[in-house]
């Protein structure tokens, strides 16, 4: 049930979980590049100018869009928080033809309004999403469970995949996006059930740190292995993902052991 007083707890304690992290990182972030700048001068003729020569827009971009790009998401969801109040009314008064609308639109390109831009529709589309499914307290685990034909919904998205990269079409690129996630959700229900909390502790603590700082760091790290001409390209980007795991793992556990205090404001207490 929705009240005035409960939003305004979950605001709050979204303050800690969203904004503090946000704000955090975005200055982390800013400030490597302004080290990196120092370094190297030649890196400010690139998306990013001289951080020492920013002027008022320029810092208020950097938080806005925001200069950490992956941080993208928190911003929308907070914006999604904020607008709570109208998306449990629409979805009380409509029910699942809110799904559908929603769905549609996704699957149509409707992502994006001017005035509110670089902010994106689509958060708030599946916010609405999780919205019906909280209110109407749908069990996902239970419904793959009891409906054997769900299992199928992977092999449609594979399907799709390959028509996608054959005969690249935007809609059926969205629409397959809906069908991908509900296919992950069905494959991690299955692995849990049958074998339980397979994944360590600590990789599911370290998540949010390794989400927030990665983007960064695999673009460097990129540029420079372009550089070794020993690798290919295909053989760069299949690397990458590891080696910024590992450095972000191992960046969680050092900050975890020298200051958990610092590390639960980068991560909003995610550990």
């Amino acid at each position: 049930n929705f009240s005035i007083g409960a939003y305004f707890r979950k605001i709050r304690r979204k303050n800690k979980t969203l904004v503090v992290p946000y704000l955090c990182w975005n200055i982390i972030i800013t400030g490597v590049y302004l080290i990196m700048q120092l370094i190297i001068p030649a890196m400010g003729s690139g998306r990013i100018p001289l951080v020492w020569t920013w002027g008022l827009n320029d810092w208020i971009r950097a938080f806005w869009e925001p200069i950490d790009g992956p941080l993208w998401y928190i911003r929308d969801l907070f914006i999604s928080m904020l607008l709570s109040p109208l998306v449990y009314i629409v979805v009380r008064k409509t029910g699942a033809f809110s799904i559908l609308c929603v769905v549609i639109l996704y699957i149509v390109g409707a992502t994006e309004i001017e005035a509110i831009k670089p902010v994106k529709l689509w958060s708030i589309y599946f916010f609405t999403i999780g919205a019906y499914l909280g209110i109407n307290n749908v069990n996902l685990s239970e419904k793959a469970n009891r409906y054997k034909f769900i299992n199928i919904i992977p092999i449609i998205y594979l399907v799709l995949s390959l028509i996608n990269l054959k005969m690249w079409d935007k809609h059926l690129f969205a629409f397959n996006i809906i069908i991908g996630m509900v296919s992950v959700y069905i494959v991690v229900n299955k692995i849990i059930i049958k074998r339980g909390e397979f994944i360590n502790r600590s990789l599911i603590d370290s998540n949010f740190f390794i989400y927030a700082y990665h983007v960064m760091f695999c673009n460097f790290l990129i540029k420079v292995l372009l550089k070794v001409h020993f690798l290919n390209y295909i053989e760069i980007y299949l690397i990458v993902p590891f080696i910024a795991l590992a450095v972000g793992y191992t960046l969680f556990m050092m900050c975890k052991r020298v200051s958990p205090q610092f590390l639960s404001l980068l991560t909003g207490g995610r550990y």
